[in-house]
């Protein structure tokens, strides 16, 4: 058939487009087009546009679901997280220095390569390699030790970032070099230094 495909591999473990499916075991990173590995927020745009009946149930709970983040052996990520409505989440050196310790813990624990980094009042930009396919378990270790330490110490309670971290995959050098760039200058841009 030709109606749309919808990717759906951390909930029911398929892709089905239109009238065919295929089995997670079917679907390799080699499998999938480079052009296709794309964010899958635009995936979910897409699911979030045409919202499926209820008649159609394994479609309607990929709709509900978050985004798939797909990952892979080796990859290299820019990686940034944000504060709640872009409140700080660095107030002082104290707070800098404890994240910074935690993304230490974070590396040795998941075996990433920072590459670069730089962090903001009210969010960080991280540049890694990760040999395993382990970036989300990795930020969600990285942010959630991080706020379980801030809020008490800041007095406060609730969310510290704004949903879920955001990740492009860097898939050539060049784009590599033009990413580090960006990160190192972004205290220039913002007129910090």
């Amino acid at each position: 058939g030709s109606g749309p495909c919808v990717l759906s591999l951390g909930v029911a473990n398929f892709i089905s487009c239109a009238d065919s499916t295929l089995s997670s075991a079917q679907v390799s990173r080699d499998s999938i087009p480079r052009t296709f590995r794309i964010h899958l927020a635009s995936i979910a745009h897409y699911l979030r546009r045409d919202r499926p009946t209820s008649a159609n149930a394994e479609v309607a709970s990929v709709d509900m679901a978050r985004p798939l983040r797909l990952e892979y052996e080796n990859a290299v990520w820019h990686l940034t997280a944000r504060g709640n409505e872009q409140r700080d989440i660095f107030r002082d050196d104290v707070d800098r220095e404890r994240f910074l310790r935690m993304l230490g813990q974070t590396v040795l624990r998941f075996g990433w390569k920072v590459l670069a980094w730089v962090l903001m009042s009210n969010h960080y930009h991280l540049v890694v390699q990760t040999p395993q396919p382990n970036v989300s378990r990795g930020m969600h270790w990285l942010n959630g030790r991080y706020a379980q330490w801030f809020n008490p110490r800041h007095d406060r309670h609730g969310h510290l970032f704004q949903g879920r971290f955001h990740g492009a995959l860097v898939e050539k050098e060049a784009y590599l070099l033009a990413v580090a760039r960006y990160v190192v200058l972004n205290p220039v841009r913002a007129k910090l230094v």
